[in-house]
């Protein structure tokens, strides 16, 4: 799959049958469209010396939803983003993505089929004038089935990124997982989950590992208004040693994750997120990252709502202290209803890196205001 219109022509023909579907039942049809001017204060994300520049934003998203027989469930969505910088012409960009997802449900066993495309680009230094595109394919397939209290579900995933200029960073990553359940109370279960995968690099000179991933949990519900999820696991990667890019030892390590969603008010909803876990670096053998996050969602009248998160990343890798580092990104989107199908919307993001290597250091601001229109 190193073609990506292979996936966008197969979302395509999803969608018009969609659409066909959706037209003849008058419903499950959305387009929306949106139009704004954004500030970027470091668009390359230099150290020092940073470029500013403007930029403005087209963008638009058509959804579908239609049934499938009885018991199945068809979606897709596609959308796409225009930037067109002011000064930094060789950035102008048109990004897409688009996910299919295909859902059969009966009594005890559900089947899945999903697939979802993400063609991105961002610029690169001023000195190289220039951008990297990459794009991301997601392929996964699971079927399952709930016998009383007992369940279990077995599917695969291939995930293909490539970059057509930096072909050192191109892989595809194939697993199989299997996961086992047991609930516990009509507000607890209990979960297993076992993932075995290999990845394989386009380049030669990479060593390539087998990996097995293992997560025991606990989720469900606090109250009728908070759910939440708690994991532990053990990961290990082998490598075949055949390559010569980068320090890839073998490596095992724990993991652990948890997050929680809060619909505390009917105007305020949380939600919080923490993980730590082993996270291969493909240049420099694996890093151990620490994330925590948390975010609300508040209605401050009926035509103003706020959305606000803040997240924090602490990375070490194991091959040098300079590919170490921190980082800090806060978000907040706040919107105002027009009317029924149209809002005002203005958008800040803030994220700044820190490293013991300070070449690898930024700060960066984005700022816009952005007018959106749903038909």
């Amino acid at each position: 799959m190193k073609n990506p219109m292979l996936p966008l022509a197969l979302f395509l023909c999803a969608l018009v049958f969609l659409a066909g579907q959706a037209r003849a039942a008058e419903k499950n049809l959305s387009l929306s469209a949106q139009v704004g001017v954004m500030y970027d204060s470091n668009v390359f994300l230099a150290h020092d010396d940073e470029d500013s520049d403007l930029i403005t934003v087209l963008g638009a998203k058509v959804g579908v939803r239609a049934a499938v027989g009885s018991y199945g469930r068809l979606s897709a969505a596609f959308g796409f983003t225009g930037n067109i910088y002011s000064d930094y012409s060789d950035g102008d960009v048109i990004t897409q993505d688009h996910a299919v997802n295909l859902t059969f449900r009966g009594d005890k066993y559900h089947i899945v089929f999903e697939d979802t495309f993400l063609f991105d680009s961002y610029p690169i230094d001023a000195v190289l004038l220039g951008r990297v595109d990459n794009w991301l394919n997601t392929l996964r397939a699971a079927v399952g089935a709930r016998y009383d209290k007992l369940g279990w579900e077995l599917g695969g995933r291939v995930r293909v990124l490539q970059y057509p200029d930096i072909p050192a960073y191109d892989y595809t990553d194939s697993s199989l997982y299997i996961e086992g359940s047991y609930i516990y109370s009509s507000k607890t279960d209990f979960f297993v989950r076992v993932t075995f995968g290999t990845i394989d690099y386009r380049l030669d000179e990479h060593n390539e590992p087998d990996y097995v991933d293992a997560k025991v949990g606990v989720r469900g519900s606090v109250t009728d208004k908070t759910d939440y999820e708690l994991g532990a696991g053990w990961q290990r990667k082998d490598y075949d040693k055949s390559g010569a890019i980068a320090d890839t030892s073998d490596y095992s390590g724990f993991s652990l994750s948890g997050k929680l969603d809060s619909a505390a008010t009917e105007k305020t909803s949380f939600a919080f997120l923490v993980s730590y876990a082993p996270s291969e670096s493909v240049l420099s053998n694996y890093n151990k990252v620490f994330y925590i996050a948390g975010g609300m969602r508040h209605h401050f009248t009926q035509k103003i709502t706020g959305d606000f998160s803040l997240g924090y990343e602490r990375s070490t890798n194991s091959d040098s202290s300079d590919n170490d580092f921190d980082k800090v990104v806060f978000d907040a989107k706040v919107s105002y209803a027009l009317n029924d199908r149209s809002s005002v919307l203005l958008k800040m993001k803030w994220e700044s890196r820190s490293s013991d290597d300070p070449v690898r250091e930024y700060d960066r601001l984005l700022s816009g205001l952005f007018y959106e229109v749903r038909f």
